[in-house]
């Protein structure tokens, strides 16, 4: 009998080839006529290995992205963006770094505009 863990995004899945409802984050066992069913859809199910001595993590299991989710919904946080480099500072910051002051920012022309038909 192998035992698989539920990771799908979609949170608990009602699973009828089990007769029952498997919990996000649930690990359960599958007979082995099943085996191949939920080993086919890494997306939704995670085989879980025995830990070693050395090893307190499942491997991960090829082709499926584990990045880091939000552990409240499990869905991974694209707004994230990572961090400028350093070298991507602004520029008024590099110039004030030169001990030039910062170049004055461009005011548009408060003059008047003509009225219509003038």
């Amino acid at each position: 009998m192998a035992k698989y863990l539920n990771v799908s995004p979609l949170g608990a899945l009602d699973v009828p080839a089990l007769g029952r409802t498997i919990e996000a984050g649930e690990a359960f066992d599958v007979p082995d006529e099943l085996d191949e069913f939920f080993n086919d859809q890494a997306e939704n199910f995670q085989p879980v290995t025995a830990r070693s001595k050395r090893s307190r993590k499942s491997e991960p299991v090829p082709g499926v992205d584990v990045g880091i989710s939000d552990t409240e919904t499990g869905f991974a946080d694209s707004t994230d963006e990572p961090a400028p480099e350093a070298d991507e500072a602004a520029p008024a910051a590099a110039s004030a770094d030169a001990g030039e002051p910062a170049p004055e920012p461009e005011t548009p022309d408060a003059g008047t505009t003509p009225k219509d038909g003038e």
